[in-house]
């Protein structure tokens, strides 16, 4: 139940503030997205839903932890390579 929460909500929060998130998105430079902001809505919210109740879980946990392994590849792991170089780290 708390894993589909976990996905539910920002999609919920992705509806609220669709304005917001299609400009985030740009930002950060993804391709089309006019189009993939509404996908990753519907992933979100329906996959939320189906692992809420425990339709298909294995196969939308799946499809869940590839959209996090996308969102975290553009948005977090470029913040995270600017704090450590900010920091003076090296990555050898």
């Amino acid at each position: 139940f708390l894993l589909g929460l976990y996905f539910f909500l920002p999609g919920i929060s992705k509806v609220t503030g669709y304005a917001d998130t299609l400009s985030y998105m740009a930002l950060h430079n993804i391709p089309a997205p006019d189009l993939l902001l509404p996908i990753t809505i519907v992933l979100q919210i329906g996959g939320g839903v189906m692992l809420m109740v425990g339709m298909r879980v294995s196969q939308v946990a799946l499809m869940c932890a590839q959209l996090s392994a996308a969102y975290g590849e553009r948005f977090d792991a470029p913040a995270i390579v600017a704090e450590k170089l900010a920091a003076g780290e090296t990555f050898a």
